[in-house]
C-alpha cells in the first residue's frame, strides 16, 4: 500500500463512520459514545482497509501517555517485491494523569484512548460525558473557548 493509498483509507474512514451514543453516564443521567462504541465503529472499516489500530500506555520523562497508532497491515513495496521500509503510520499521544485511585487512573486512561481515536481519525462525537464533567470544574471553561 502506498502513502498515498493509506491517506486515502483514513480519510474514507473519516467520511463513512457513523457514530453515536451507546452508553449512559448512572451518576449524571447522560448519553456519550463509549471507547468500545467506538472501536466497534471503526473495527469494520479498519478491517477493510487493512489497517491496525493499536494503543498503548507509555512512560516518557513527562508521565504517562496513551499512544495511539494506526499503520498498515500491507508492507510497502519497490518493482522487485522488496519491502521499502516505507511505513505508513499515523500516530498520536494522549497524556495521562497517574494519580489517584486505580478506577481514576483507568477511567483517565479509557477517556485517553477514546479521544485519541476520535482525533486520528478527526472524527467528532459530542459528548454530554465530557461536557457535563468538565462543566463541574475550572476546566469547564476550556470547553467553552
Amino acid at each position: 500500500m502506498t502513502k498515498t493509498e493509506f491517506l486515502e483509507h483514513v480519510a474514507a474512514i473519516r467520511q463513512e463512520v457513523a457514530l453515536r451514543f451507546d452508553s449512559t453516564n448512572p451518576h449524571f443521567k447522560n448519553k456519550y459514545l463509549s471507547l468500545n462504541g467506538t472501536l466497534e465503529a471503526l473495527q469494520p472499516f479498519l478491517s477493510a482497509s487493512r489497517l491496525l489500530l493499536t494503543q498503548a500506555p507509555v512512560v516518557t520523562p513527562g508521565g504517562f501517555v496513551i499512544q495511539t497508532v494506526v499503520q498498515s497491515i500491507d508492507a510497502q513495496c519497490d518493482a522487485d517485491g522488496e519491502e521499502t521500509g516505507g511505513a505508513n503510520v499515523i500516530s498520536g499521544e494522549w497524556p495521562i494523569e497517574a494519580k489517584g485511585r486505580p478506577q481514576e487512573i483507568a477511567a483517565a486512561s479509557t477517556y485517553a484512548r477514546r479521544y485519541s481515536i476520535l482525533c486520528l481519525f478527526g472524527l467528532c462525537a459530542t459528548d454530554d460525558d465530557a461536557e457535563v464533567t468538565e462543566s463541574r470544574g475550572a476546566a469547564g471553561l476550556l470547553s467553552k473557548i
